[in-house]
């Protein structure tokens, strides 16, 4: 693991949780740490040139989980978590403003987009399993997980393998499209909290919270 770069969340946004990319740019959400009507700010991070090119206004997005980009709408997606699982929010990536949301019938913390399938997974509250929804986001299989015995973070897909963060533990487990367990690998780097992962041109970007600090570190992982 290589560190890259820090961000610093503000006063009152200061606890990172989701986060996401869109093949260039970074997108962290920062928030004020409530449960409800959280003060939630996304931060979106120019990786190349180690930069911050925009802050949103307060959003809210409750606990913010996690974070997917779909290439097809041009919009990013917002797992909001506690208090209000079911709920997925849409952003404009250029403004940093929510455009609509949507209830789903599950309860979520973590969503990833697959572009080579146009579908998206998500990883069940309260539970390691894991369900596929469609490009309209309806429900079609659900997956039964590995426990982990870790805190459940976020998720992601690249290629052919869908990637599971988890925390005490700091590890990553890998799954087959189709719900089987391909291996548990522990991160290098073991203080903090890690809080989101993408992949950006072939290179794992890992994003952990520093608690007490405001800020987070973004990490780069061949």
């Amino acid at each position: 693991q290589t560190q890259l770069m820090n961000v610093y969340g503000t006063s009152k946004s200061s606890i990172l949780q989701g986060g996401c990319t869109d093949g260039t740019y970074l997108y962290l959400l920062f928030t004020d740490g409530a449960k409800s009507d959280a003060a939630d700010r996304i931060y979106k991070v120019n990786p190349a040139a180690q930069s911050v090119e925009l802050i949103s206004q307060p959003l809210a997005l409750d606990h913010g989980n996690d974070m997917t980009y779909n290439p097809r709408t041009g919009r990013l997606l917002v797992a909001h978590q506690a208090p209000n699982a079911r709920v997925l929010s849409f952003l404009d990536p250029d403004t940093l403003t929510v455009t609509k949301s949507k209830k789903l019938p599950d309860k979520v913390y973590g969503i990833a987009y697959d572009t080579l399938e146009n579908c998206y997974y998500l990883g069940l509250s309260g539970t390691n399993d894991f369900a596929r929804y469609s490009g309209s986001l309806q429900r079609e299989t659900v997956f039964t997980g590995e426990e982990s015995g870790a805190t459940r973070q976020g998720l992601e897909v690249y290629n052919d393998a869908i990637y599971f963060l988890y925390y005490n533990p700091n590890c990553i487990a890998k799954y087959s499209k189709s719900g089987a367990l391909l291996g548990v690998f522990r991160l290098p780097v073991e203080s903090g909290e890690p809080e989101c992962l993408c992949f950006l041109n072939d290179v794992l970007y890992l994003c952990y919270g520093i608690y007490g600090t405001g800020s987070a570190i973004i990490y780069t992982l061949q």
